[in-house]
Parts: C-alpha cells; structure tokens; sequence
C-alpha cells in the first residue's frame, strides 16, 4: 500500500489524487462533468486490486453545487463501485449557510444513489480520514495516519491547475 499522495489530475475545477486506499478529490471551483467522470476513472482504477476503496470530497469554501448532470455522475460512480466503496467521507471546513448546502447536496446524492456506501459529512479533514479508516475495518492495516489525510488536502490546495 502506497502511503504517499499521487496527483493524478489537476484542473480548474477540481485536483484529484490517491493516498493508500482513498481517493482525494478537492472541489476548486463548481464541479464539472469532465472533473466527475475524471473521479469515476480514477477511483475505479485505483480500487482494482483491493479489497476496499474510499472517497473524500473536500470542497473548498465558496464553491456551488453541482449541476443535475453531475449528481447524476456522481451517482453512477457511487453504484459502480459498490460494495467495495466503504465509504464517502464529504469534507468543507466553512460554516453557516454554505455547509448547509454542502451536506445538503452530499445527502440528496447519497440518497439517489443505490449503494450501499455510506455518506456522511465533516467539518474537517481528520474526522473524515478517522471515520473512513474506521469504515476500512481489518484492510485499515497499512493505510496512512490520519493526519497524513489533512497534509495532502493542504498539499492539494496549494497545487493549481
């Protein structure tokens, strides 16, 4: 298991990487259908091979939701990888009205969705990365610490398209 963060795509819409068996996806500006079908590509690539895969969103302050067309990917990617998903780990570290409509939409997704993949969101970082590494049961064995979750969200913000 890879413990180090592999970016493997950049755009202006969103940064998406790898670190152990979870995919990191930093939401920039408004998602984008080719940002949602790059996510798909990514974590069903990343979860051949293993027995369990993750998901952390983390949108950054400001950004609008997605459009119907990329609920509807995120959706399909949601059910794709079902069972092995463990789980998606929606993260936005702002408050008030703009995180209401962040676990908002993160609650309306994960309810169209027929996985049997939780969906929860955080306030942080590294309640997300603890829940999904609880998520993992035994294959948590090998996964990076939680704190190296918040270093690479930060090493994502500070990469630019």
């Amino acid at each position: 298991m890879t413990a180090t963060l592999d970016v493997v795509y950049q755009s202006a819409s969103c940064s998406i990487a790898t670190l152990g068996s979870v995919v990191l996806v930093l939401w920039r500006a408004n998602m984008d259908a080719e940002g949602a079908r790059q996510q798909e590509q990514v974590l069903v690539r990343h979860a051949r091979g293993r027995s369990v895969v993750g998901l952390l969103p983390y949108i950054e302050k400001g950004v609008k939701p997605p459009s119907a067309e990329v609920r509807t990917l995120l959706n399909a990617t949601m059910n794709k990888l079902s069972p092995m998903l463990v789980g998606v780990a929606v993260t936005t570290e702002d408050d008030g009205f703009h995180a209401a409509i962040v676990r908002s939409v993160a609650i309306a997704v994960s309810n169209l969705s027929r996985t049997k993949a939780p969906s929860r969101s955080f306030g942080n970082v590294v309640e997300a990365a603890q829940w999904l590494r609880e998520r993992m049961g035994a294959s948590v064995e090998g996964e990076p610490p939680v704190a190296a979750f918040a270093q690479a969200v930060e090493q994502l913000r500070r990469l630019r398209a």
